[in-house]
């Protein structure tokens, strides 16, 4: 769908390559752009919203749409408005993506709380977690269990069936929540024959 350029909560993020062409003359090139729409958050916040990306296709596999991304996520945790960075139906593809800046993000500026040593420590997600990956990585509380699930996978052994029990209860937990939210499985007679 097109954005309307007037309406000035439309952030557009480029990315171009800078070359010379045959007369000596600099010439600019687009590698790909993200756009982001600064929806409202209740009281007096911002939650930014990725709209649409696009990575030409010469410049796909390269680490491009990782560089643009990061470099968003880098951008919009500076402003104190912003309560989370989200993404509007994101493709398989833009959510290994976003994981990837995720994690990368947590590593980088949470790296007490994301280490192997601190993951094995807790051996589950704790509420400082959540506060802090939100407020200086600006990830939502999904994205932050799905980089916890990831660092946690990093930190155990796999073939140890203890730590991989525990593992895939992490993300069973994670998958089932919203369904028994939405559907209320408490008042169904059949949640004990599924959900035990």
């Amino acid at each position: 769908s097109t954005i309307d350029k007037d309406d000035p909560n439309w952030v557009i993020y480029l990315l171009y390559q800078q070359y010379q062409n045959d007369n000596g003359q600099i010439c600019y090139a687009p590698i790909g752009f993200i756009t982001v729409y600064l929806y409202y958050a209740y009281p007096e916040k911002r939650r930014p919203r990725v709209s649409q990306v696009l990575i030409l296709p010469p410049y796909q596999r390269k680490g491009h749409g990782r560089r643009l991304l990061t470099a968003i996520y880098n951008d919009l945790r500076k402003d104190s408005r912003v309560q989370d960075i989200t993404a509007e139906d994101p493709s398989d593809e833009f959510v290994a993506l976003r994981d990837l800046v995720s994690l990368e993000l947590c590593h980088k500026y949470l790296p007490d709380l994301f280490s192997k040593e601190s993951i094995l420590k807790t051996n589950r997600l704790t509420k400082e977690m959540i506060e802090k990956a939100r407020d200086i990585c600006k990830l939502t509380k999904q994205e932050i269990r799905r980089v916890y699930e990831i660092c946690f996978l990093q930190s155990i052994n796999i073939n140890d069936e203890e730590q991989m029990k525990i593992f895939r209860l992490l993300v069973k937990q994670r998958l089932y929540e919203p369904l028994q939210v939405k559907f209320s499985f408490h008042s169904f007679p059949f949640k004990d024959y599924y959900f035990n």
